[in-house]
């Protein structure tokens, strides 16, 4: 039994290339009506096709609209039910038809053997002396104004309006246009796709890129207005920026990251707010750096005001305070480019790309051709890109950068360091912490850790003053683990730069700072620590009781003064610290 009534689905396909053996369809556009051409429904969307989508002049397609896009086999179940006993039509349809084929080729199913109709083969008939007979053309012939020519949806439904205008010439020859075309469709056994779809029309990505530039605005009005103890500590959150807008795009887990790092601080939406517009002027005043700011630059300054959720008066402020000598952080401060670093470029770059590697390669750095382990920095010409570089890049988890911030750091390339660059991260540099109080200042990238275990571990290590890292760079000095055998490549590379290697539970076994070994009567902690008498004017009820101790007594057993001063006291478990605490309020 079919899901419609039998009659036509005129289908267009908008794809990478020209050749369906090696390219692949990015936008599938179908209607589909009865035996009289009477729209009954339609489906439109994107396919991601795992590689940038070709000749995005002519399709207006980009890496953007595609990135969250589902692929071929997510669209199959509902794209079968809108076929299932019709007649395929499409103008050219022998190009619609060859690319369908291929795609149903490299999943389980087959694509049967339909009977057709191309309403190019029939303009020609019905339409003799036309000039050509592309769809615009035959479209204008029969007064139709085609405003979104390759937009898949659009073409299918100009080349459905053909067909209604034919089939009404059709029925000066035959009561029934094309019925033995319907009667054979409704036999064709077409496969039995199980399983939900996903669909994405290019206006759902657009909105979806549109709340990717809201994500850091919201995380502003995600946190209290004022921080609950004045702390206005961003060390750790403008470094956390700095990584993210490398790319010039903010992804959900990279907003979920920074939003914990914001709270593990104890930073409220005011003080975000003052971040990114001190941020923002920080980038202005490397952009003025030589006086001049050129298109690109300008483009560029727009795009991060966008996405750290200021507007067009924040960065005319930003171009004021930066000018008058404001003292802001400097974006890629602690990130900068150094001679001998390995780059790799990808895309339509502008500046194009051999003007990029000369002047790489001016700097002091190795330019290379190939994605490879070795390579530091992959210089990608759209955030979103798609090339095989940059999935391998994200695969491997190394850094990316736009060509805006590629500019920037080059322009601030520091000489190498007195060794090699595997000698200067080499582990005797990099001693492996002893405690908690060992991580301040570190660069720690965290690997295969479940959300929950994640947040725990960003709270800790953050509140002992590290960095959370989002991608393996030279700059990483610690990496913790949770499944060492899941992680063989990205530790390998890890090695090879010198890295410590933490498993999560060395990570919590650390003590809060270094002590002698424990003694018999109390846990691994400072001697100050253990059994401290209460603060002074601080006051701590004893376990499962609700009377406060003097200040002279000692503590409950297992609780000591709170290391993060989240509260007056915090439960020792004999090996690390827990969440639970005393006290509050």
């Amino acid at each position: 039994m079919h899901p419609f009534p039998p009659g036509f689905a005129v289908i267009d396909v908008e794809t990478t290339g020209l050749r369906p053996q090696s390219e692949r369809i990015i936008e599938i556009g179908l209607v589909r009506t009865d035996v009289y051409g009477n729209v009954l429904s339609e489906l439109s969307t994107l396919l991601n096709p795992q590689r940038n989508p070709g000749a995005t002049h002519i399709h207006g397609i980009t890496p953007a609209d595609i990135t969250d896009a589902p692929r071929f086999r997510e669209v199959l179940p509902e794209l079968v039910r809108h076929l299932a006993g019709a007649v395929l039509v499409g103008h050219n349809l022998r190009f619609d038809r060859g690319f369908l084929q291929h795609e149903f080729s490299r999943t389980e199913y087959a694509f049967p053997a339909a009977p057709q109709l191309c309403t190019r083969d029939l303009a020609v008939e019905f339409l003799p002396h036309l000039p050509n007979y592309r769809l615009p053309t035959c479209g204008a012939a029969i007064g139709i104004h085609h405003a979104y020519h390759h937009t898949a949806l659009e073409d299918a439904r100009v080349t459905t309006k053909l067909l209604q205008h034919f089939g009404r010439m059709m029925t000066a020859r035959t009561a029934w246009p094309w019925g033995f075309e319907i009667e054979q469709a409704r036999a064709v056994a077409w496969p039995h796709v199980v399983g939900p779809s996903r669909l994405l029309t290019r206006r759902g990505s657009a909105e979806r890129r549109a709340a990717e530039k809201t994500y850091l605005s919201r995380l502003v009005g995600h946190v209290p207005a004022r921080s609950a103890e004045g702390n206005t500590n961003t060390r750790a959150y403008f470094s956390m920026l700095d990584e993210i807008l490398e790319d010039r795009r903010v992804t959900a887990e990279e907003a979920q990251a920074i939003y914990e790092v914001a709270r593990s601080h104890g930073l409220g939406g005011e003080d975000l707010l003052a971040a990114h517009r001190m941020y923002l002027v920080g980038l202005v005043r490397v952009a003025l750096a030589d006086g001049v700011i050129t298109d690109v630059e300008a483009a560029d300054l727009a795009n991060v005001t966008s996405l750290l959720g200021l507007s067009e008066s924040d960065l005319h402020r930003a171009f004021m305070d930066a000018r008058a000598g404001v003292v802001a952080p400097i974006p890629g401060e602690e990130r900068l480019l150094r001679v001998g670093m390995t780059v790799c470029f990808t895309g339509d770059t502008v500046p194009p790309k051999d003007e990029l590697e000369h002047r790489a390669r001016q700097a002091g750095l190795r330019v290379v051709s190939a994605m490879s382990g070795k390579v530091d920095v992959l210089v990608v010409d759209d955030p979103y890109s798609m090339s095989v570089k940059a999935q391998q890049a994200r695969d491997a988890n190394l850094r990316v950068l736009a060509v805006p911030t590629f500019l920037s750091l080059l322009a601030r390339c520091e000489p190498a360091e007195p060794s090699s660059k595997a000698a200067a991260h080499s582990p005797a540099e990099r001693h492996r912490p002893q405690s908690l109080g060992d991580l301040d200042g570190k660069r720690i990238l965290v690997l295969g850790v479940e959300a929950d275990a994640d947040v725990r571990l960003t709270k800790l290590m953050t509140a002992a003053g590290a960095t959370i890292a989002k991608k393996l760079t030279p700059s990483v000095d610690i990496v913790v683990y949770a499944d060492e055998g899941a992680e063989v490549e990205r530790i390998g590379r890890a090695r090879d730069l010198g890295c410590v290697l933490l498993s999560v539970e060395e990570v919590e076994a650390l003590p809060v700072s270094r002590a002698e070994a424990p003694s018999a009567q109390a846990p691994f902690l400072p001697a100050q620590l253990q059994n401290p008498p209460l603060a002074p004017a601080v006051q701590i009820a004893q376990v499962g009781s609700t009377s406060s101790q003097p200040e002279s007594a000692p503590w409950p057993p297992g609780w000591y003064p709170d290391p993060w001063k989240a509260a007056p006291a915090r439960w020792w478990d004999g090996s690390r610290w827990t969440e639970h605490v005393q006290g509050r309020g």
